[in-house]
């Protein structure tokens, strides 16, 4: 009697422990959130130029943000340039930005819309190879995902390094360079954008300044060039400090992108100035009429 309670009793284990396993494997089974590298570009070898592409899978909820900072071999690569032209993150509070002294590329971005899916594109990272070995890309700390679920809950995702394995250079092997490929079948000119003329106490010493940014879709956006009153083009960053703080002349702006092509956009910086001072002016109009209505109607109730 007590060996076929035991053995029932065994039985029951077996079966208790089959089911936690089985749960055990679904749960690790369930896609979760995770990011990780991919890069089609087989023996590389010093010299060559190749991309990796940074992703990420969200197949089980919708996330809407992405912080972290991804480490690289500084010693074995090089960053030459990141492109987010393809990527669904189209609002970067911190465009991705590297330091190839210290290895480190960094990045803020976001989405509106959400995204929810399986290979999901974030950037596309081009390096350089400089020596041979085994060249680790790794994510420094924890790498933050935020869901889409209007309250900014963070989650933590899977993280899958990679490692690349760069060889001697070898007369044998055509020297790869992804650059020609990337650019030859850009044509379309970046997409139109805006100037916005400011003023601000905390930047230029309250001084006024331009702010502009344009987006391409194609190999993305290479530089800008400013020019005022119809002078020469000079390469600027946004924001742009104006020479003529008298506001006389017409500003051009000029969005290049890495193929070459181009959109200008305009903006007449005394016209505008007249509206907004105009636009000062009748509120204070406005502010002093009301004023007058409300006197007039406490003396009246008096």
């Amino acid at each position: 009697m007590v060996i076929m309670l035991n053995k029932k009793i065994k039985s029951v284990l077996i079966l208790t422990a089959s089911i936690v396993i089985f749960l055990s494997i679904a749960a690790v089974a369930k896609a979760a959130t995770g990011v990780y590298f991919n890069s089609t570009t087989e023996n590389i070898q010093v010299g060559d130029n190749f991309a990796v592409d940074f992703k990420i899978s969200s197949p089980d909820e919708s996330i809407n943000v992405i912080d972290g900072s991804i480490l690289y071999d500084k010693d074995k690569l090089e960053i030459k340039d990141v492109i987010t032209s393809q990527s669904l993150f189209s609002l970067w509070q911190k465009t991705p930005t590297f330091d190839n002294n210290q290895g480190r590329l960094s990045f803020v971005g976001g989405t509106t819309t959400g995204f929810e899916g399986a290979e999901g594109q974030v950037f596309k990272i081009i390096f350089l190879a400089k020596k041979s070995g085994q060249a680790k890309v790794d994510f420094q700390d924890v790498l933050k995902v935020y869901l889409n679920d209007g309250q900014g809950s963070k989650q933590n995702p899977w993280l899958k390094p990679m490692t690349i394995a760069i060889s001697e250079k070898s007369d044998a092997l055509p020297a790869k360079d992804i650059w020609p490929s990337l650019v030859a079948g850009d044509k379309i000119s970046p997409e139109p954008f805006t100037i916005i003329l400011s003023k601000d106490p905390n930047i230029f010493a309250n001084k006024y300044f331009i702010s502009f940014s344009a987006v391409d879709k194609e190999s993305g956006i290479d530089h800008y060039e400013v020019s005022e009153d119809g002078g020469k083009y000079l390469e600027a960053t946004s924001p742009y400090l104006l020479k003529d703080q008298n506001l006389k002349n017409t500003i051009t702006v000029k969005a290049v992108d890495k193929a070459g092509n181009e959109r200008i956009s305009t903006i007449n910086s005394k016209a505008n100035n007249f509206s907004n001072n105009w636009l000062l002016v009748l509120s204070i109009i406005l502010l002093a009429i009301a004023v007058i209505v409300i006197i007039k109607y406490r003396k009246k109730a008096v």
